[in-house]
């Protein structure tokens, strides 16, 4: 409340704390995400990760109690045994990441540790579909900050998020992402069995990225500071 200003990383954030604190909401901007890499070309850095000749799921990033690892897992592997062309990749690290990896059997699903930061851009643009999960009543405070980045890559998003959540309204506005609201496993095993049968496909969204501009930060924040 002694802000002069506050800056949310997304509208369910904004609400959510302007409604816990009784906050005014003039006070409050938002500014998402923005894009950190500008290089997704592919080097070779990470060819003993991917199999030209397989389709490539991948999970990256952080995993833990919002991204719902056990319901990623029985995904995966239903997803696999359906496809025998379609590997699963996890690029994570952590407890619940070794509980996957430790229960593991699936030689279709395949656990590595994160990637150099250099070669993130790679494995965006490398990645046939992105997973992007969101465990059910959490996207209000999880919107997660890889998403312009994967944005920026052109590779397909396929989320799991609560229905009319901001991340589904983000990505409705996108080519190549789709969302499901449910963490039934066969209906999203059913979904991906879709997507998988078409030929991989990458999507130029540069004319569609505005709002996860670096300049989107700096001129909220110009405003508010013209504002005072």
């Amino acid at each position: 409340r002694k802000c002069d200003r506050l800056i949310y990383l997304s509208e369910e954030m904004k609400k959510e704390a302007t409604f816990e604190y009784e906050l005014e909401d003039t006070r409050s901007e938002i500014a998402y995400p923005f894009i950190t890499i500008d290089d997704f070309t592919c080097k070779g850095r990470l060819d003993k990760y991917f199999d030209s000749k397989s389709y490539n799921l991948v999970y990256s990033g952080a995993l833990g109690e919002k991204q719902n690892p056990r319901g990623i897992y029985e995904i995966a592997n239903q997803i696999v045994n359906l496809n025998s062309d379609v590997r699963f990749l996890f690029f994570s690290r952590g407890p619940d990441y070794e509980k996957l990896k430790k229960l593991n059997s699936n030689e279709q699903i395949i656990f590595n540790d994160l990637v150099e930061p250099e070669s993130l851009g790679e494995l965006l643009a490398r990645s046939d579909i992105q997973i992007v999960p969101q465990a059910r009543g959490t996207s209000k405070g999880s919107l997660p900050s890889k998403v312009p980045n994967i944005l920026s890559s052109g590779s397909m998003i396929f989320a799991i998020t609560d229905e009319n959540s901001e991340l589904q309204e983000l990505l409705s506005k996108q080519q190549g992402c789709v969302v499901s609201n449910s963490w039934d496993t066969q209906k999203n095993v059913d979904l991906l069995s879709s997507l998988v049968k078409q030929s991989p496909k990458k999507y130029d969204r540069s004319d569609n990225l505005d709002l996860y501009q670096r300049d989107f930060l700096a001129k909220v924040i110009s405003n508010m500071i013209k504002k005072n």
